[in-house]
């Protein structure tokens, strides 16, 4: 709807540049007069006044209006935004809950096979358990290790 009544101003203010141009071309001592006449009309003080004010009221009721719908678009924005921090909020801590018991589940598996590697009599199952109980990754060297020459 803003669209065609866009197009149909624009549509008139051409049609009117387009009259004025021809009124000028066939009579340009009239179209002068005729101008001159608006502009003196409009430079008295009854219109000065009553354009000023007429302006003003125009403002005063956009801002009026703008205000009024605006916070009605910002209330609705609020609560929508609200809601989902709220909601993120809700499975940020849903997400944290998950990542200590996941935790928990590791440090009891870790133990459960630092406990079996203890338990089998293989010495490199055993030392496969101590490696893993101080927290070094199967195959990595130790500091205080020996070699043994023969």
């Amino acid at each position: 709807m803003k669209k065609a009544l866009k197009i149909i101003g624009i549509s008139l203010l051409i049609c009117g540049a387009i009259a004025i141009c021809v009124l000028y071309g066939v009579k340009p001592n009239e179209t002068k007069q005729a101008f001159a006449n608006i502009w003196d009309f409009l430079n008295k003080p009854l219109p000065i006044v009553g354009l000023t004010t007429l302006g003003v009221l125009i403002f005063v009721w956009r801002l009026v209006f703008a205000t009024r719908y605006g916070k009605k678009a910002l209330e609705k924005l609020e609560k929508e935004y609200k809601a989902k921090y709220d909601e993120l909020k809700v499975e940020k801590e849903n997400l944290e809950l998950e990542r200590n018991e996941n935790k928990k589940k590791i440090e009891n598996v870790e133990n459960g096979f630092v406990a079996l590697c203890k338990i089998i009599p293989n010495k490199k199952v055993n030392e496969l358990g101590e490696t893993f109980e101080r927290g070094l990754e199967y195959g990595e060297e130790r500091i205080n290790s020996e070699t043994k020459a023969n």
